[in-house]
């Protein structure tokens, strides 16, 4: 414990760390305006009436529409203050707790790197990432030294480590290596001014699958082998910039480019922009005793990571495949894996009266809302609940609510994802066993084109449980 602590807290040059923040800050403040600037403030949180929850987090409520903004306002100059190094321990503390509030706020607009940002943003926040090149530094606000802490660097190398290596271990599926969903989203690049040459190209959809999967798995031990990190640092940017060419990930891969600077030597940017300027040495520590804050600092640092690499495992605990079933997919870093293209309809029943309908889903939910309910089981029983607390409002004392859905999986052809039978709202149900049909249906040995508009109308059409959709076609 004593080798570890010394080697841990032996101070090394701030300026790679510095690097990190500041580009964590731009992006994300970049976001903010976006979100500002889109409205999808207005759309992602105002006009939908009903909001998904993460469990244990059903008190965090939206705010009105002028809080929002203000909050996305905050955290745009949070996120700015942080690139600045400016009152940088308040700003971002500021940002975590704005950002992770926004994050809880409905799940259907979890993206990983939603996530990833919560957990880098409770990291900035515990790393002194001031020490160089901030404002802070330059006004005399804290020490003036820019050495930082080793265990700082390696924390957020180790975050980073995390994203590639469960992203790539989570690809080691049947479907992955089969070039499902790939195929399929290759496909829809038809029209795309740079991918329409390669769209239906069985090689391009192959270089894909297994470069996507081993660099996943590689990168980060060529990051840490000297010989090969400054080739894997190029890697990663390229990776990272063709992902936003060919699809819409949003923020990920500017991030994950900046914060992948970190496994570069700790003193680059100082030789790279001031070569006159001479680095920090490495300060080794010493201590024979153990302070009660450094074994403090090191049992978090311990059961941070304990946490980190455990929690991506958790769907082998559930039955059934991950990418149909969904429990588990939260917070485990499963990135491009899955296809799922559905439709929904709730059935009502009033036993006491015998009335029955259908209940109006664009009244309470947007598009985004909807497209993610409708393939997600969890999801769909807290609406069919959500459901029955309306009828409820309205003078039905007990209803019972069922969903009829049709999925399909990575171009399987579409099959029931939840027992018609099977009354939503009843409390005897205790876990997705009781509801959720296993999937059955095989990968295709092609591209099967669902005629997706004819399914969808069958489910708006027809009496529950009396469609079973008709095998399709592989396409010419």
């Amino acid at each position: 414990m004593k080798r570890l602590t010394n080697t841990l807290f032996q101070s090394v040059d701030g300026a790679s760390l510095a690097v990190v923040r500041i580009l964590f800050g731009l992006v994300m403040f970049a976001w903010c305006i976006s979100y500002l600037a889109l409205g999808k403030i207005q759309n992602f949180y105002v006009e939908p009436t009903y909001h998904f929850k993460y469990v244990g987090f059903h008190w965090v409520q939206v705010a009105s529409e002028s809080a929002m903004t203000s909050i996305f306002l905050l955290m745009g100059a949070s996120a700015l203050l942080i690139a600045l190094g400016w009152f940088y321990r308040i700003a971002a503390i500021g940002f975590a707790i704005l950002f992770i509030y926004v994050f809880l706020v409905d799940k259907t607009t979890y993206q990983n790197h939603y996530y990833f940002v919560c957990l880098m943003s409770l990291l900035m926040a515990s790393v002194p990432a001031n020490r160089a090149w901030s404002v802070d530094n330059r006004l005399g606000r804290i020490a003036t030294s820019s050495s930082v802490p080793m265990w700082s660097i390696w924390l957020i190398r180790f975050q980073v480590g995390v994203v590639y290596f469960f992203g790539g271990v989570a690809k080691i599926s049947p479907d992955w290596i089969q070039g499902f969903p790939m195929r399929g989203m290759l496909a829809q690049q038809e029209s795309h001014v740079l991918l329409a040459p390669f769209a239906h190209e069985e090689w391009a959809v192959q270089t894909i699958v297994w470069g996507g999967m081993l660099f996943d798995l590689l990168i980060v031990p060529l990051l840490l082998w000297k010989r090969t990190r400054i080739l894997a640092f190029c890697l990663v940017v390229f990776f990272h910039i063709t992902n936003s060419i060919m699809f819409p990930i949003g923020i990920f891969p500017w991030i994950m480019i900046g914060l992948t600077s970190i496994f570069l030597e700790p003193d680059w940017p100082r030789r790279l922009l001031r070569p006159e300027e001479e680095s920090i040495p490495v300060s080794r520590s010493n201590t024979d005793t153990l302070s009660s804050w450094r074994t403090a600092i090191v049992t978090l640092l311990v059961a941070w990571c304990l946490v980190q690499v455990t929690l991506p495992f958790r769907h082998w605990l559930y039955p059934g495949n991950v990418n149909w079933t969904e429990r588990g997919h939260y917070f485990s870093w499963h990135m491009m894996l899955r296809g799922k293209r559905s439709a929904i309809r709730f059935h009502i029943l009033d036993p006491v009266t015998g009335r029955r309908g259908i209940y109006p889903l664009q009244n309470d939910l947007q598009t985004h809302q909807l497209a993610r309910m409708s393939r997600d089981p969890e999801l769909i029983r807290d609406f069919a609940c959500h459901i029955e607390a309306t009828c409820q409002s309205h003078g039905f004392r007990d209803v019972e609510v069922r969903a009829f859905v049709l999925c399909s999986l990575n171009g399987r052809r579409p099959q029931l994802l939840i027992s018609p039978e099977v009354d939503l709202t009843s409390p005897e149900l205790r876990s997705t066993e009781d509801w959720v049909i296993p999937l059955s249906e095989p990968l295709p040995q092609e591209i099967w084109e669902h005629p997706l508009t004819s399914w969808e109308q069958l489910v708006m059409t027809d009496p529950l449980n009396s469609y079973m959709p008709p095998r399709a076609e592989p396409s010419s």
